[in-house]
């Protein structure tokens, strides 16, 4: 195990497990897509609570958008799970204030010496 793993796995125990126990952090839903119905509207799952750090983003997303055609967006904000989350840029995620845009990106954050996640982070906009 390298230097950054210990690290990472002690900043996981030590500052996100107690945050996590005593409801600190702001609950996001998620509701996984599931498919779509018969007029092609996107259809989710049950909404599950997960506690996460929410910060306001100007990260710059490029995508592949309509036609092929590479687009950049803003992202409006940073939903940071300090636990890993499968997560795919169909699901919704509902903040506590109701904000809920399209996920932009979803990516693991720091990875152990086995390439597991040990954080999620969700980028909106």
């Amino acid at each position: 195990m390298g230097a950054f793993d210990d690290l990472a796995r002690s900043l996981l125990v030590d500052v996100a497990t107690p945050l996590l126990r005593d409801g600190f952090l702001p609950v996001v839903l998620h509701e996984p897509w599931t498919g779509q119905n018969e007029f092609g509207e996107a259809v989710y799952g049950p909404a599950v609570e997960r506690e996460a750090v929410v910060t306001d983003s100007d990260e710059m997303v490029r995508q592949i958008g309509q036609g092929g055609v590479v687009e950049t967006i803003k992202a409006a904000y940073r939903i940071q799970f300090l636990v890993p989350v499968a997560a795919t840029t169909r699901d919704r995620f509902t903040l506590p204030d109701g904000r809920n845009a399209p996920v932009l990106k979803v990516d693991s954050g720091a990875l152990d010496n086995d390439g597991v996640a040990v954080l999620t982070g969700v980028v909106c906009g």
